[in-house]
């Protein structure tokens, strides 16, 4: 998981350079968008990591209900950072729009198809490494 992690983190690298300029205006009207999909990237890897070998959708989201409050505390602070005044006199950043924050949600998503895939390919070498050793042990 942490390959496909550090691969999706070098896009979001790669798409803060892309968007970083030197206008303020525009530094500021991207700041908020970069670091909101950063925390959904988060959480969303977060949700997705609590199990090695169950995707988040197999698995559920209820069985932990701490890490349900650290999400909704994550979520609570990035409203805050997005709509906050004092939060954008304090950090030059501009309030988004619903559907930009859809937008760096779905930017974000990114991980989940990813990791389900890197799961899927771990259960897959478990299960042939669990079949050959089925085998040698019969010889013995």
């Amino acid at each position: 998981c942490s390959r496909i992690w550090s691969r999706c983190w070098s896009l979001v690298d790669i798409s803060t350079i892309c968007l970083n300029c030197s206008t303020s205006a525009l530094k500021s009207a991207a700041t908020a968008p970069i670091f909101s999909a950063v925390i959904f990237f988060q959480v969303f890897y977060l949700l997705e990591s609590r199990s090695l070998t169950r995707s988040l959708f197999a698995s559920g989201v209820r069985d932990n209900p701490v890490v349900l409050l650290g999400v909704a505390a994550i979520l609570g602070l990035q409203a805050l950072f997005v709509y906050a005044p004092f939060m954008h006199r304090v950090f030059g950043t501009a309030p988004l729009a619903p559907l930009d924050l859809g937008r760096a949600a779905l930017v974000a998503a990114v991980i989940l198809p990813a990791m389900v895939i890197e799961k899927a390919l771990t259960r897959r070498r478990a299960r042939r490494r669990a079949s050959e050793a089925v085998p040698s042990a019969l010889t013995r």
